[in-house]
């Protein structure tokens, strides 16, 4: 809610100190404001799905492949030029998304084979029965692996459609309209993401008690703004806020390239708190994957900041 009427305070005071009709949108700009509001929203919810299935590093690095499909976008509906090095940047973008998964599907068949039982050991039956429950088990973990990647995938590209709808406006709209349709949106299409994932969760896990109860919509309530939980959820509410007003004036008054290399010191961030304070260990074919994905970015947003 602080979120959605944030904004509009704000609005109406640059009305004021402007002398502008900060709250008109030409018809023209209010089909990309609509849909900057609705992508941006489903962008963020598979994002956050994403990140309750994989790692957070490995969910970061493959967001972080937003200007790939920004490029594309760009390229279709803006008619902006694709360089040489838009398509280095996508090549390694593959290339990295493809070790990262790599890097767990090779996890989990180590995993299955060390935890496989001795055949001199007990009953044989007994045996090869928990031997397919581990094989069960780690498929479901590869399964879910690769659907959180694809999620993180998505979330990619729908928000690289929200940051073209953003430049699509220009600035034609007040810089606070943009925070102001996402947080709506998302205030409006947050229930029917829950509903979705309640529903998928009590579908596939009847028989989990502890899930059952923690997703159960009848504990979801009022009581979760109380204490730690809405000290959390008030705190992310107020820095997507924050960020989504600046990212919004820096798309609108400065390159594209130009603004890159600062939002690549967050991915840095987020993996040195998922190693220092998560504990998630990182496989080889994960940091190598994640330093082409990151690395390739950097240096070519750095590359066109220096030309521009």
């Amino acid at each position: 809610m602080c979120g959605g009427f944030s904004p509009i305070l704000a609005l109406r005071q640059a009305q004021q100190n402007q002398h502008i009709h900060s709250f008109e949108v030409r018809q023209k700009e209010r089909f990309p404001l609509l849909v900057r509001g609705i992508v941006g929203s489903l962008s963020n919810a598979l994002l956050v799905t994403s990140i309750k299935m994989i790692p957070l590093t490995d969910a970061t690095l493959i967001y972080s492949t937003v200007p790939v499909f920004t490029a594309f976008i760009a390229h279709w509906k803006l008619k902006e030029h694709i360089t040489r090095q838009d398509l280095i940047i996508m090549g390694a973008a593959f290339v990295g998304i493809v070790l990262i998964n790599l890097d767990k599907t090779h996890k989990s068949t180590k995993q299955q084979k060390s935890e496989s039982p001795n055949d001199n050991l007990g009953d044989q039956t007994e045996i090869e029965l928990n031997a397919q429950a581990q094989a069960l088990h780690a498929d479901f973990d590869n399964f879910k692996y690769h659907v959180g990647a694809l999620l993180a995938l998505l979330a990619a590209i729908t928000n690289a459609i929200a940051f073209v709808s953003i430049k699509v406006m220009g600035k034609r709209v007040h810089c606070l309209w943009s925070p102001l349709s996402w947080t709506l949106c998302n205030l409006f299409l947050s229930p029917v993401y829950l509903a979705v994932e309640c529903y998928l969760f009590m579908g596939k896990n009847k028989n989990d008690a502890e899930l059952q109860d923690e997703i159960n919509p009848s504990n979801i309530g009022m009581h979760m703004l109380m204490g730690y939980t809405g000290l959390m959820i008030m705190l992310i509410a107020i820095s997507q806020l924050v960020n989504m007003i600046f990212s919004t004036m820096a798309h609108q008054y400065e390159k594209a390239s130009k603004t890159a290399p600062f939002a690549y010191t967050s991915i840095l961030i987020v993996i040195a708190i998922d190693y220092l304070f998560l504990d998630t260990q990182l496989g080889w074919m994960q940091i190598v994957g994640g330093a082409i994905i990151l690395f390739s970015n950097l240096t070519v947003s750095i590359m066109k900041c220096a030309t521009n």
